[in-house]
């Protein structure tokens, strides 16, 4: 298979409607700007790992990481229709000093990543707009904010949240944590106070510790674990699945109100 030889400086327009049939080695692993207009569920798939210094444009079709990682360490094109195609193999890495323009999309063909990185400074956020399953580590790096505004979050049973962060929520967000491992699990913190479904299912033996108020408007689900208010205020507006093991802890300084009209 041939290579192509870029650098950070580099530019690729993707414009064939058909895509590209093959994979697509680059010798550095480098480029300075992706843009992509095919078909919509035309492919560009990746043959190594690739670092995106200056911009991502996925205007239309999929960019499939093939079990490679993907840098983005420039900004993301607002207003593109295209999408990523990641499997549990696949890194994505999110390096900055700004929020992205645009927002990162994955196809329902492939919506499970490894590990994320989001390191884009403090109060600066990545946003989602599609359903992302993380099986290894999510980690919102000094501050960094992941929004899944509408959207839906499953860390699987070998994910974990880590870092300083928080999720960007509202009432229309998911959040699935279904950890098993590792212990105790966080502080979990949230940039917005409301979020619409919370599930926690953690294991008998294993800790969620709440980093900021919250407010659950849908659907609050405490399958098993025991999840932690740490001083910090919890609000069931929603219903309250039957039937569960969870708990939840209270300390000094916590307030918790339910107020459902669900029967």
């Amino acid at each position: 298979a041939g290579f192509l030889s870029t650098t950070n400086l580099s530019t690729l327009n993707v414009l064939a409607t058909a895509g590209v049939a093959n994979p697509v080695n680059f010798v550095g692993s480098s480029l300075g700007t992706l843009n992509l207009n095919m078909g919509a569920t035309s492919t560009f798939a990746l043959g190594n790992d690739l670092t995106v210094s200056m911009s991502l444009n996925l205007q239309n079709g999929l960019l499939v990481l093939g079990g490679h990682n993907i840098h983005i360490t420039g900004d993301i094109a607002a207003g593109g229709s295209g999408k990523l195609v990641s499997t549990n193999a696949s890194n994505v890495y999110l390096v900055g000093t700004m929020s992205p323009s645009g927002s990162l999309t994955f196809d329902n063909s492939g919506n499970s990543v490894s590990s994320i990185i989001i390191n884009e400074g403090a109060g600066n956020s990545v946003s989602l707009a599609s359903t992302l399953n993380v099986e290894g580590i999510m980690n919102l790096v000094g501050g960094s904010i992941c929004n899944i505004q509408g959207d839906t979050l499953n860390i699987a049973t070998t994910g974990r949240i880590i870092g300083s962060g928080a999720l960007g929520i509202n009432s229309a967000s998911a959040l699935n944590m279904l950890t098993n491992s590792g212990g105790t699990i966080g502080p979990l913190n949230f940039s917005g106070d409301s979020i619409g479904t919370f599930h926690i299912n953690l294991g008998t033996i294993h800790q969620l510790l709440l980093g900021s108020n919250l407010n659950v408007m849908t659907m609050m689900n405490l399958e098993s674990g025991e999840f932690v208010l740490s001083g910090h205020n919890l609000g069931v507006y929603g219903d309250i699945a039957a039937g569960n093991m969870g708990m939840i802890s209270t300390q000094w300084g916590s307030k918790m109100q339910v107020n459902t009209s669900v029967t």
